[in-house]
């Protein structure tokens, strides 16, 4: 991974905590894994998801028949990162990865600075996907708002 993805990845944990979530990188393991059985689990770059206490645990497995393992989370935020020039193909498939780890809301995070016009890319990327699968709560995310968006005052609940 090259650094500048590193730097990304370490903007959006600080973004992440700082809107009260639990940030975890590289997972494929959540809460959401119960409803794919022995299908395909995508790895995502980055969860942002909610600690569960022992009684919403409790309520969500028995609620889903199956008990849930101490240390469970919530998953709100699904993040795919692509800090370097990404083709169509590979936003696509982040897309798809963020699709079926069924977060409610999925972010593509993409860097002008490694190719003018990117954004629009990936939004066209998002847009078709949409299209053809029906609609999925996914935004583009230009890393250059980080810094600005890790600044500000977040209400703390």
């Amino acid at each position: 991974m090259r650094q500048t993805t590193k730097d990304l990845h370490c903007q959006l944990v600080k973004l992440g905590r700082a809107l009260g979530f639990e940030a975890r990188r590289e997972v494929s393991d959540s809460l959401l894994r119960l409803r794919l059985d022995d299908a395909y689990q995508p790895r995502i770059d980055m969860l942002w998801s909610l600690p569960l206490d022992g009684p919403k645990r409790e309520a969500i497995g028995w609620a889903l028949g199956q008990q849930l393992h101490e240390g469970s989370h919530l998953p709100i935020v699904g993040i795919e990162v692509e800090g370097t020039t990404p083709s169509t193909k590979t936003m696509a498939a982040d897309v798809a990865n963020l699709a079926a780890a069924g977060v409610p809301l999925g972010l593509l995070v993409v860097s002008e600075a490694g190719e003018r016009n990117i954004y629009r890319r990936a939004a066209r990327v998002i847009r078709s996907v949409r299209r053809s699968f029906g609609d999925l709560r996914l935004l583009p995310v230009e890393a250059s708002w980080l810094p600005e968006l890790i600044s500000r005052p977040w209400p703390s609940s």
